[in-house]
């Protein structure tokens, strides 16, 4: 689970979840892990339970293009290079970080933003989503983290920020 630490390797959940580190379970169903820049994500393919580090962060903004997404995170971690392909995803990067931005992930309204958060002004992907959710103005879904120990990490349900509230909500 991105963000988190949690171990998400065979035996916790169905192998077709359970070796797909990201929120709800769908990074590489989201990103295509083929689809990544050599040295940015292929190294998770190989790590044996799936995860990511604590340091990844996750995040889901709902009905706002990958330029409204880069120029937020612009006001917040610095400038932005223009965006590279990398086959369904984008990436740009700060002077800190790099972001791969993935529009309309499972062909619905939410774009993804994944980085480290490393060279950021956020510790989580809770942090991240709800200032976005707050600066933005639309909802955001991040995985539920430690904050919600009832949530299996491999599991479907997400914490959607919005409306100035927060609740769990099983993606879909």
């Amino acid at each position: 689970m991105v963000g988190l630490g949690f171990e998400c390797g065979v035996g916790n959940a169905e192998p077709s979840v359970a070796l797909r580190p990201g929120p709800h379970s769908c990074f590489a169903r989201h990103h295509g892990l083929a689809a990544a820049p050599p040295g940015e994500l292929g190294r998770y393919a190989a790590w044996p339970n799936g995860c990511m580090t604590v340091n990844d962060i996750e995040v889901f903004i709902r009905d706002r293009s990958v330029d409204e997404i880069r120029d937020w995170l612009a006001t917040v971690c610095g400038p932005m290079s223009d965006f590279e392909e990398a086959g369904a995803a984008l990436i740009c990067r700060s002077e800190h970080a790099g972001y791969i931005i993935t529009p309309r992930i499972e062909d619905g309204p939410f774009t993804s933003i994944w980085f480290s958060s490393k060279g950021t002004p956020w510790q989580t992907q809770l942090e991240c989503a709800r200032q976005a959710a707050q600066q933005m103005g639309v909802p955001v879904r991040c995985a539920p983290g430690p904050e919600f120990p009832e949530v299996h990490p491999c599991s479907d349900v997400v914490l959607e920020i919005g409306e100035g509230r927060e609740r769990l909500v099983v993606w879909q």
